[in-house]
Protein backbone atom coordinates (compact mmCIF):
# COMPACT_ATOMS: atom_id res chain seq x y z
CA UNK A 1 0.00 0.00 0.00
CA UNK A 2 3.36 2.03 0.12
CA UNK A 3 3.45 2.97 3.74
CA UNK A 4 6.29 1.49 4.72
CA UNK A 5 9.20 2.30 7.21
CA UNK A 6 11.90 0.68 5.62
CA UNK A 7 13.74 1.93 2.43
CA UNK A 8 14.32 -1.81 0.90
CA UNK A 9 10.57 -2.52 1.05
CA UNK A 10 9.77 1.04 -0.29
CA UNK A 11 12.35 0.41 -3.21
CA UNK A 12 10.77 -3.01 -4.23
CA UNK A 13 7.04 -1.69 -3.85
CA UNK A 14 8.13 1.09 -6.76
CA UNK A 15 10.33 -1.71 -8.52
CA UNK A 16 7.05 -3.69 -8.20
CA UNK A 17 4.82 -1.15 -10.18
CA UNK A 18 7.22 -0.69 -12.77
CA UNK A 19 6.86 -4.50 -13.70
CA UNK A 20 2.94 -4.13 -13.83
CA UNK A 21 3.11 -0.81 -15.57
CA UNK A 22 6.07 -2.18 -18.11
CA UNK A 23 3.45 -3.35 -20.47
CA UNK A 24 1.72 -0.73 -20.86
CA UNK A 25 5.08 1.85 -20.37
CA UNK A 26 6.52 0.02 -23.31
CA UNK A 27 4.00 1.49 -25.73
CA UNK A 28 3.19 5.14 -24.17
CA UNK A 29 4.82 7.37 -22.11
CA UNK A 30 4.13 7.13 -18.28
CA UNK A 31 4.68 10.40 -16.20
CA UNK A 32 5.00 9.38 -12.24
CA UNK A 33 3.79 11.63 -9.26
CA UNK A 34 4.13 11.45 -5.64
CA UNK A 35 1.19 10.63 -3.46
CA UNK A 36 -0.06 9.68 -0.05
CA UNK A 37 0.93 6.45 -1.05
CA UNK A 38 4.47 6.49 -1.45
CA UNK A 39 5.27 7.00 1.90
CA UNK A 40 8.38 6.31 3.57
CA UNK A 41 7.91 7.30 7.57
CA UNK A 42 8.95 6.98 10.73
CA UNK A 43 6.42 6.03 13.27
CA UNK A 44 6.03 7.07 16.84
CA UNK A 45 3.48 5.82 19.36
CA UNK A 46 1.83 8.38 21.20
CA UNK A 47 -0.97 6.54 22.42
CA UNK A 48 -3.40 7.44 19.86
CA UNK A 49 -5.52 5.23 17.26
CA UNK A 50 -3.22 5.67 14.33
CA UNK A 51 0.13 6.77 16.15
CA UNK A 52 2.69 9.54 14.87
CA UNK A 53 3.91 9.34 11.29
CA UNK A 54 6.63 11.38 9.69
CA UNK A 55 7.74 11.33 6.23
CA UNK A 56 11.70 10.48 6.59
CA UNK A 57 14.15 12.97 6.22
CA UNK A 58 17.50 12.50 3.70
CA UNK A 59 20.17 12.61 6.56
CA UNK A 60 24.21 11.52 5.14
CA UNK A 61 25.15 10.13 8.80
CA UNK A 62 22.31 8.48 9.25
CA UNK A 63 21.69 6.71 5.73
CA UNK A 64 18.23 7.88 6.20
CA UNK A 65 16.30 9.00 3.03
CA UNK A 66 13.07 10.77 1.79
CA UNK A 67 9.98 8.57 -0.05
CA UNK A 68 10.81 11.86 -2.36
CA UNK A 69 15.24 10.81 -2.70
CA UNK A 70 14.04 6.94 -2.89
CA UNK A 71 11.61 7.96 -5.86
CA UNK A 72 13.76 10.23 -8.01
CA UNK A 73 16.38 7.44 -7.71
CA UNK A 74 13.52 4.89 -9.25
CA UNK A 75 12.26 7.22 -11.84
CA UNK A 76 13.72 9.48 -14.67
CA UNK A 77 12.00 12.63 -14.82
CA UNK A 78 13.48 15.67 -15.56
CA UNK A 79 15.58 17.88 -13.42
CA UNK A 80 13.68 21.26 -13.33
CA UNK A 81 11.27 21.77 -10.35
CA UNK A 82 12.34 23.49 -7.29
CA UNK A 83 15.07 22.69 -4.95
CA UNK A 84 13.39 21.72 -1.38
CA UNK A 85 11.34 24.03 0.79
CA UNK A 86 12.69 26.38 2.40
CA UNK A 87 10.63 26.58 5.05
CA UNK A 88 10.91 23.49 6.11
CA UNK A 89 14.71 24.22 6.66
CA UNK A 90 17.09 21.00 7.45
CA UNK A 91 14.26 18.41 7.18
CA UNK A 92 13.35 19.19 3.85
CA UNK A 93 13.12 16.48 1.62
CA UNK A 94 14.80 17.07 -2.53
CA UNK A 95 11.49 18.56 -4.73
CA UNK A 96 13.93 16.94 -7.13
CA UNK A 97 12.33 14.13 -10.45
CA UNK A 98 9.32 14.18 -8.59
CA UNK A 99 8.02 18.20 -8.88
CA UNK A 100 9.04 18.94 -12.64
CA UNK A 101 7.34 20.00 -15.96
CA UNK A 102 7.65 19.50 -19.61
CA UNK A 103 6.56 20.64 -23.00
CA UNK A 104 5.39 18.20 -25.98
CA UNK A 105 4.70 20.33 -28.90
CA UNK A 106 2.43 23.13 -27.66
CA UNK A 107 1.92 21.46 -24.73
CA UNK A 108 3.12 22.25 -20.85
CA UNK A 109 3.06 19.52 -18.25
CA UNK A 110 3.74 20.36 -14.65
CA UNK A 111 3.49 17.28 -11.80
CA UNK A 112 3.91 18.41 -8.33
CA UNK A 113 3.85 17.31 -5.13
CA UNK A 114 0.47 16.95 -3.11
CA UNK A 115 2.03 14.98 0.05
CA UNK A 116 5.72 16.73 0.52
CA UNK A 117 7.06 16.35 3.78
CA UNK A 118 4.13 14.98 5.13
CA UNK A 119 3.37 14.46 8.94
CA UNK A 120 0.23 12.70 10.11
CA UNK A 121 -0.43 15.41 12.65
CA UNK A 122 1.56 18.91 11.75
CA UNK A 123 -0.22 21.46 13.69
CA UNK A 124 1.06 19.73 16.62
CA UNK A 125 4.77 18.20 15.76
CA UNK A 126 5.62 20.06 12.43
CA UNK A 127 5.51 18.86 8.92
CA UNK A 128 3.32 18.70 6.23
CA UNK A 129 -0.71 18.62 5.73
CA UNK A 130 -1.56 15.93 3.01
CA UNK A 131 -2.61 17.64 0.37
CA UNK A 132 -1.57 20.80 1.11
CA UNK A 133 1.00 22.93 -1.90
CA UNK A 134 3.69 24.69 0.32
CA UNK A 135 5.32 28.10 -0.57
CA UNK A 136 8.09 27.41 -2.49
CA UNK A 137 6.51 24.77 -4.33
CA UNK A 138 3.55 26.96 -5.42
CA UNK A 139 5.53 30.19 -6.63
CA UNK A 140 7.86 27.44 -8.79
CA UNK A 141 4.47 26.06 -9.98
CA UNK A 142 3.39 30.40 -10.60
CA UNK A 143 6.93 30.87 -12.30
CA UNK A 144 6.68 28.04 -14.40
CA UNK A 145 2.84 28.62 -15.69
CA UNK A 146 3.58 32.26 -16.22
CA UNK A 147 6.72 30.88 -18.45
CA UNK A 148 4.27 28.97 -20.20
CA UNK A 149 1.67 32.22 -20.58
CA UNK A 150 4.40 34.13 -21.93
CA UNK A 151 5.57 31.57 -24.87
CA UNK A 152 3.68 31.56 -27.71
CA UNK A 153 4.55 28.15 -28.23
CA UNK A 154 2.64 26.82 -25.45
CA UNK A 155 -1.46 26.64 -26.20
CA UNK A 156 -2.38 23.89 -23.34
CA UNK A 157 -1.25 23.66 -20.05
CA UNK A 158 -1.97 20.26 -18.09
CA UNK A 159 -1.23 19.97 -14.33
CA UNK A 160 -1.35 16.87 -12.26
CA UNK A 161 -0.68 15.55 -8.86
CA UNK A 162 -2.20 13.30 -6.09
CA UNK A 163 -5.00 14.83 -4.90
CA UNK A 164 -7.31 17.19 -6.81
CA UNK A 165 -7.81 20.91 -6.05
CA UNK A 166 -11.70 20.42 -5.44
CA UNK A 167 -12.14 16.89 -4.21
CA UNK A 168 -15.09 14.82 -3.74
CA UNK A 169 -14.93 11.21 -2.31
CA UNK A 170 -11.90 9.74 0.26
CA UNK A 171 -9.88 13.03 0.40
CA UNK A 172 -12.60 15.94 0.51
CA UNK A 173 -11.30 16.85 4.16
CA UNK A 174 -7.59 16.78 2.99
CA UNK A 175 -6.96 17.20 -0.43
CA UNK A 176 -5.78 20.99 -1.40
CA UNK A 177 -9.34 23.01 -0.79
CA UNK A 178 -9.32 22.35 3.59
CA UNK A 179 -13.03 24.21 3.39
CA UNK A 180 -11.16 26.95 1.78
CA UNK A 181 -9.05 27.96 4.72
CA UNK A 182 -5.49 27.94 4.53
CA UNK A 183 -4.05 25.48 7.18
CA UNK A 184 -1.66 25.86 10.00
CA UNK A 185 1.58 24.59 9.48
CA UNK A 186 4.74 24.19 11.38
CA UNK A 187 8.22 24.01 10.66
CA UNK A 188 9.85 20.63 11.90
CA UNK A 189 13.49 21.15 12.75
Amino acid sequence: NGYTTNVTDFRMQLESWKDASEQVGCYIPIYEGMGNHEALIDVYDDRSKYWISFDKVDDETTGSKSAERVFAEEFVNPHNGPEVETAMKSTAPIYDENVYYFDYANTRIVSFNTNYGWCSNPEEHGGNLEGYVMDDQLEWIKGVLANAAANPEINHVFMFAHEPAFPNGGHLGDAQWYSGKKPYVVDRR
